[in-house]
């Protein structure tokens, strides 16, 4: 995936993910204040007509009172009210949404009338029984249907009363369901439907007023187990709707509903939510614009600076990247036109080097007549013994040859441990004829001689340098111990002598010119323990000991490398 795509999809990403948590939680702080504004504004709607109509209510049962405490009513004169009963069935009658047969009266068993032809007789009524056996100052019936013209009706039964508390007669004031549902139909909410019921699911209005009677008998049970001044909120999965209900005052069990389709309930907050969806969407859109103008002037550059470096690769080292400014891709350009500069520079050291190294080969080539001709001239020496019969002089010369010829190695710069020890056997064989009596030695290797390899020529400067500094000043016989041996992963080549030991502050002083870049005495020490470290690294190389007047020990420490693993 290219750098630019990688930019413009995380941003985009990035963007997507930060708006759509701002809309997500946006959405649902606006969801949750909308729904709790909105049940709280439609409770008050629905409470604000429910107290209307408990009002309306009201005056109809305070003009039964008013009827109840008139002085015709008052003298008990049943029959002599009944021009009064009827002037106000005239006059009362649109009040109470019934134009016939509005107010009855009767007596305690029941019986009464309306008009002149029209008798009631409610004793087996269970409203009547309530007003005549219980203290109630009135009681509302269930819906009952109109004598006097077969309207739908409830009834306000008004028990009448003498001054002592003795119950005498009763009021029946008819109110018919027709004015109860116009009351209702005022209510303009949500394109709702609003309704009167009891919490046993009888509805006090039209069918037309409530949306499905599957709505009654789901929230009766709820309107149960509510006290009767609740105002309660209920939501109808079935139907997806919300029915707002409040109890009516003044009307026992009485609530004033109505059931509000939720899409509609929400339709406001979700116009919001498509509104700030949409704003979202032109913001993402913006972003994403923004976010390609601005990877494209990240990318030009990498780009210009990709291809510098596709044409260098082709070999064009003259190329360089030309880029303006103080970023961080214009600071790596030029960092890259300083490191073509310096690429250029070291091609023309090497190619000056390779010139000169070209040269030496030739020089060296010219020079190779020397160790042929030092060969051919010790294999002449050896015949002329081998002539003479001097056996001492022939092994001389053939451990000096053979001597040369490990040294060089035709050329190699690592060498099998068992050719260097052989090498070192040699130089000690040529002293021991020098030194006859003053040198002894002994050489101990406890490793596989023929399968590791060492760096050609350390064992013998060390030697070397033993005879020359440790052995030689003592003036009396001297002994030289060379060991091999395994650490772990290394190998420790120790050679020690019995000499004159060195100086505590001379051997201070070779300690610190080990890593000394011209060290003024020890070179040839200086030598091994430099060619060591360049060859394995800086943890390997020599460590000198000693005691003066006694012993001196030096100890190369190597990688224990084979064939295969030798990386020199």
């Amino acid at each position: 995936m290219k750098l630019r795509t990688k930019v413009i999809s995380l941003f985009t990403l990035l963007i997507t993910i930060c708006f759509l948590f701002f809309f997500l939680t946006v959405r649902t702080g606006i969801e949750r204040t909308n729904r709790t504004i909105t049940g709280s504004f439609s409770s008050q709607v629905i409470e604000s007509t429910a107290r209307e109509a408990g009002t309306w209510l009201g005056q109809r049962i305070s003009e039964l009172r008013m009827i109840a405490l008139s002085d015709p009513v008052q003298q008990e004169d049943l029959e002599g009210m009944r021009p009064y009963i009827h002037r106000l069935n005239t006059s009362l009658g649109t009040s109470f949404g019934n134009e016939w047969g509005t107010l009855a009266i009767g007596r305690t068993d029941g019986l009464g009338w309306v008009t002149d032809d029209v008798t009631i007789d409610v004793s087996e009524r269970a409203y009547f029984q309530e007003a005549m056996t219980t203290d109630s100052e009135y009681v509302l019936s269930s819906p009952v249907v109109s004598k006097t013209d077969e309207a739908p009706i409830i009834l306000i039964c008004y028990p009448l009363r003498r001054q002592d508390g003795q119950t005498f007669g009763f009021l029946n004031g008819a109110v018919s369901l027709k004015k109860l549902t116009q009351l209702v139909k005022q209510i303009d909410f949500y394109e709702g439907h609003s309704w009167i019921m009891d919490s046993s699911g009888t509805p006090y209005t039209d069918a037309g007023t409530y949306p499905d009677s599957r709505i009654l008998n789901s929230l009766a049970p709820v309107l149960q187990q509510s006290t009767h001044e609740d105002s309660l909120q209920w939501q109808d999965e079935a139907t997806r709707k919300t029915v707002f209900c409040t109890a009516i005052p003044t009307a026992r069990d009485w609530y004033l509903c109505t059931a509000v389709d939720q899409d509609m309930l929400m339709k406001d907050t979700n116009q919001l939510h498509r509104t700030i969806l949409a704003a979202w969407l032109a913001l993402l859109l913006l972003s994403v614009l923004c976010c390609i103008l601005l990877s494209r002037s990240i990318t030009r550059p990498v780009l210009t600076l990709a291809g510098v470096m596709k044409s260098v690769e082709e070999g064009n080292v003259t190329a360089r990247a030309s880029l303006q400014g103080q970023d961080e891709i214009s600071a790596l350009s030029r960092s890259f036109n300083q490191m073509l500069d310096r690429l250029q520079m070291l091609m023309d050291r090497i190619r000056q080097e390779e010139k000169e190294k070209r040269n030496a080969e030739f020089r060296v080539l010219q020079s190779q007549i020397n160790p042929h001709f030092l060969y051919n001239t010790l294999d002449t020496l050896q015949w002329k013994a081998y002539d003479h019969d001097d056996e001492e002089m022939v092994s001389l010369i053939t451990a000096l040859s053979s001597f040369f010829r490990i040294s060089l190695s035709k050329g190699k710069a690592v060498i099998p441990l068992s050719r260097e020890i052989e090498h070192v056997q040699n130089y000690l064989y040529i002293q021991k004829i020098r030194f006859a009596d003053t040198l002894f030695y002994d050489i101990r290797c406890h490793v596989d001689a023929d399968r590791h390899t060492i760096v050609k020529i350390t064992l013998q400067p060390l030697v070397e340098n033993a005879i020359q500094h440790g052995m030689k000043p003592k003036l009396s016989p001297c002994k030289l111990d060379i060991s091999i041996d395994s650490d772990g992963d290394c190998l420790v080549l120790t050679v020690r002598d019995d000499g004159v030991g060195i100086p505590a502050d001379r051997l201070a002083r070779l300690r610190q010119q080990l890593d000394h870049p011209a060290p003024t005495e020890g070179f040839g020490l200086y030598n091994v323990h430099q060619r060591l470290k360049l060859a394995y690294g800086a943890g390997y190389g020599l460590t000198i000991d000693s005691q003066e007047g006694a012993w001196t020990c030096v100890t190369a420490r190597i990688p224990a490398e084979t064939e295969e693993t030798n990386h020199v």
